[in-house]
């Protein structure tokens, strides 16, 4: 009976987990390593792509703010920066391939948002 709700509520929680994944560090000798600087970096774009299949082929009931709220996330994560004694450089714009897939991610949500307006007000 509120499978659908829990699956939904489910999904979009697993969606912001692959989305700030990217961004994610761990400490070794008193300095912060991107993991997407080491070799976990297939695995990051493993649940990116993950994340691509789940928004393709599987059909939620989102709202629009669920889905504007993942569209920012996966627009701005890529363009996250740092500033260091030298200036300035960002964390993942560096990683095309990562860069890439949060893009294509956000690309399929904005048609997923525009469809779905489309389609409620033909109705």
């Amino acid at each position: 009976m509120y499978t659908t709700h829990f699956i939904s509520q489910f999904l979009f929680g697993v969606m912001i987990f692959f989305g700030f994944m990217p961004l994610s560090f761990y400490f070794s000798d008193r300095t912060a390593t991107l993991l997407i600087e080491t070799d976990l970096e297939p695995f990051i774009w493993g649940a990116q792509t993950t994340t691509l299949f789940l928004l393709i082929f599987i059909r939620s009931n989102m709202n629009s703010n669920k889905l504007i709220g993942l569209l920012i996330l996966y627009t701005l994560v890529p363009l996250s920066f740092t500033f260091d004694k030298n200036g300035a450089y960002f964390l993942i714009l560096n990683n095309y391939i990562s860069s890439l897939i949060s893009w294509s991610i956000a690309g399929v949500i904005l048609i997923k948002l525009l469809f779905a307006q489309h389609f409620l007000t033909k109705m």
